[in-house]
């Protein structure tokens, strides 16, 4: 588990360090398997398979074996030969202009007891470095000495490697040899030799033995014969330096692992092939051309082991998140919003189901019958209204009638039967997401009293009653014991984490599409935005508000501001300060919008949507706007005079009621106000009246805004007349001189402003 004070995203150093980490681990492992006998073994195996495609390799020819092989035997009889047997064979080759002659084994083996090498002839100690199961490579140099491939290299004029020649094998057939015999003899031309390195050696069985190699068991002397034909050629293979080996081993592991971390299954397994066929096709390709042996198996394995070690990690990581999503998805589900804390009364939820259909719906009776999980037979749940003994279709069974239409259909049946005394019955089926969770059973005392909404409304609250059967069913069904396969070939806790998961996500899609239907049905629109702006919710009502507004419901570049710009009427920088006002102090906010030429404006509610449990600082905040009816659409019930007496202040004294207008002193119809009095206009925002609304005075009959402002020393000065509406402004007027009155502004009442033409 991390730290709390762990970031939830790791550094671009903890990425990097974990990636070390592992990469460290699989060169650790490769160390191990280079130090055993696996990857040499796996090297010869390739080796093998490369020159049987490979067949044999060109060559300059400079290289010559005169084989002391059967037909030498026969003539001289078995090693070890005295050196005038020798001394004809050795003399034929020198005179043919050889570069340089040696013998291909320890003299010996091939000289008896207190016999010299001729002179002009190298010979010397010969050493084969053999690997996990052949020889491949000849050594040049043992205990400080040079050997006699070293001599005959450097009588030869060749350059050398170090310490060894790593052999690339000509083929089985490739190397050209003669017969010894046949020299002594006189029958191969001295010519032959001319400017060849011509090396002498036993073959002859079995006095020379055998060593294993790529291309086939050889004796000593042809393998030497090959080492040189290697070096003459300058075929003969160069390792990498073990640091550039290791370096590019971590660099191509690293590889691995970052390509199949960003793919799919399948993309990964395409990727590792691609990986290990590149590696064996470079591997070949460097053989072939005679420059580098690679030895694929170890960067094989190490790619392998690299991103096997990349899914454990992967695995680990998903384990560990599972179990955090899970505990977070409980403590989650304790705080659903769309639930209380209050222990489920199942009886008396029912019961209230009942109820309430037969309060909504007008029916005589309802039975809600349940299905249980992969069944075919309902179980009666509740019974509003009659008894079981009424009921005269006994047969519950879903596959039959006269429940098998409305299962196939998913649609309401009528059934004049189903019930003891003749009334009609509507079998509704209880489904969610297309399975069936039980029916409803809706009696009528006729099929008329059942009209087109009425059937929607059925159908609604059919709905609503299968998400409540599934949601319970969901939530009581036990955690089932896990079997013996399933706890030994089953994913363990992993998999029962992940199932609570699915559980609970699919509890809290049902809420939100509970939510959903509930703001889609909300007569007033609504949308929800952040604090920066953006709308992340809107409800159809509120769709076709913008539309007649001009504004486009599926544009991402309205921004709050803006759409309350266009549907209150205010300039940007009202709506700025009323925001502004919002996020300081208040909880709710009330704006009253403009008044149109051919519409009354709408009263708009912002509010902030708080989280239902949590700490709300960990949550993200939310601004709910609500636009109430128009005006016009308001008032219909409402009359346009009301008593003094009934007067309230608004129940939002920060309600935005007036925008900036113009006043007219002189309005037509009414008494100028004198210039001599000094005229102080009241903060914008106050609520405005109506100049033409009658008010009761307290004596009875009516009371004038003139009389309202002798009054109160207010008066109402006509301001923004127009031919649909006219607004007025309270303005303070100081007192006649010699009266007692004081400088005083009377608390301001909203009054309804007479919008009919």
């Amino acid at each position: 588990m991390k730290r709390p004070d762990e970031p939830a995203s790791p550094t671009s150093r903890r990425l990097l360090a974990g990636l070390g980490v592992r990469v460290l681990v699989v060169l650790a492992f490769a160390w191990l398997v280079d130090g055993s006998e696996l990857a040499g073994a796996g090297d010869d195996l390739l080796r093998d398979t490369y020159y049987g495609l490979r067949g044999l390799r060109d060559s300059s020819q400079r290289v010559i074996l005169v084989a002391l092989d059967a037909p030498a035997v026969a003539a001289w009889g078995p090693p070890p030969w005295r050196t005038e047997q020798l001394q004809q064979v050795l003399a034929a080759i020198q005179q043919g202009g050889a570069a340089a002659v040696g013998l291909a084994d320890e003299p010996a083996r091939l000289l008896a007891p207190g016999q010299c090498v001729p002179g002009g002839v190298v010979a010397g100690k010969v050493a084969l470095e053999l690997d996990a199961r052949a020889v491949d490579a000849a050594v040049l140099r043992e205990d400080g000495e040079p050997t006699a491939t070293a001599k005959l290299l450097a009588a030869a004029g060749l350059a050398a490697p170090e310490d060894r020649v790593a052999i690339n094998y000509l083929g089985r057939r490739g190397l050209p040899m003669l017969s010894a015999a046949e020299v002594w003899r006189g029958n191969i031309p001295g010519a032959s030799f001319g400017g060849k390195l011509v090396v002498v050696g036993l073959t002859a069985q079995p006095y020379a033995g055998l060593v294993p190699t790529p291309v086939g068991a050889l004796a000593p002397a042809q393998v030497q014969a090959h080492a040189l034909s290697s070096a003459a050629d300058g075929v003969a293979w160069s390792h990498l330096p073990l640091l550039a080996r290791w370096l590019g081993l971590a660099a191509l592991c690293a590889i691995a692992m970052i390509a199949v971390r960003h793919l799919a299954t399948a993309g990964a397994a395409i990727a590792t092939a691609a990986i290990v066929l590149g590696l064996l096709g470079a591997d070949y390709a460097l053989f072939a051309a005679a420059s580098t042996r690679l030895d694929a198996t170890l960067p094989v394995i190490a790619v392998l082991a690299a991103i096997a070690v990349e899914r454990i990690h992967e695995r680990i990581a998903i384990r560990r998140h599972a179990t955090e999503i899970a505990l977070w998805t409980r403590q989650w589900m304790q705080l659903d919003s769309m639930r209380t804390d209050v222990p489920d009364d199942e009886p008396g939820y029912w019961l209230r189901v009942a109820g309430l259909a037969r309060l909504y719906l007008g029916c005589t009776s309802t039975i809600v019958a349940e299905l249980p999980p992969r069944g075919s037979h309902l179980k009666l749940r509740v019974i509003n209204g009659t008894t079981a003994k009424q009921i005269a279709e006994r047969r519950r069974d879903i596959r039959r009638s006269p429940y098998r239409k409305a299962h196939l259909t998913l649609g309401p049946v009528w059934h004049d039967r189903f019930m003891a005394d003749g009334k009609s019955t509507l079998l509704v089926p209880l489904a969610v997401q297309s399975q069936l969770r039980g029916f409803w059973i809706v009696s009528f005392t006729s099929r008329d009293a059942v009209a087109a909404p009425h059937l929607a409304l059925i159908k609604t609250l059919a709905r609503e009653i299968a998400m409540a059967l599934d949601r319970r069913r969901a939530l009581a069904a036990p955690a089932r014991a896990p079997g013996l396969l399933r706890r030994l070939l089953g994913g363990g806790r992993f998999s029962i984490d992940l199932e609570e998961v699915r559980r609970a996500f699919t509890a809290h899609t049902q809420n939100q599409q509970e939510l959903m239907m509930l703001g889609e049905s909300m007569p007033m629109g609504i949308f929800v935005a952040t604090l920066w702006g953006e709308i992340r919710y809107m409800n159809t009502a509120m769709k076709l508000v913008c539309k007649q507004e001009g504004l486009d419901p599926a544009s991402t570049s309205n921004s709050l501001p803006d759409v309350l710009c266009r549907l209150t009427g205010f300039h940007a920088a009202e709506v700025h300060q009323h925001l502004r006002k919002l996020v300081q102090e208040l909880e709710e906010l009330h704006v009253r919008g403009r008044d149109r030429i051919d519409r009354a404006g709408r009263d708009f509610v912002l509010s902030w949507l708080k989280p239902s449990g949590g700490d709300p600082a960990d949550s993200e905040q939310l601004i709910v706007v609500c636009a109430l009816p128009p005006r016009s659409e308001r008032r219909a019930a409402a009359p346009l005079a009301a008593p003094v007496s009934m007067l309230r202040p608004p129940a939002d004294e920060h309600a935005v009621t007036a925008p900036r207008v113009k006043i007219d002193l002189a309005a037509p119809g009414e008494p100028a106000v004198s210039p001599a009095s000094p005229l102080q206009l009241l903060a914008q925002g106050t609520p405005t009246f109506d100049h033409a609304a009658t008010w009761a005075a307290p004596g009875g009959g009516a009371l004038s805004p003139e009389d309202v402002a002798r009054e109160g020393a207010v008066t109402f000065v006509i301001a923004g007349a127009s031919a649909r509406s006219s607004r007025s402004l309270p303005v303070l007027i100081d007192p006649a001189p010699g009266t007692q009155t004081d400088n005083r502004t009377l608390p301001m009442y909203k009054v309804a402003i007479d919008d009919t033409p």
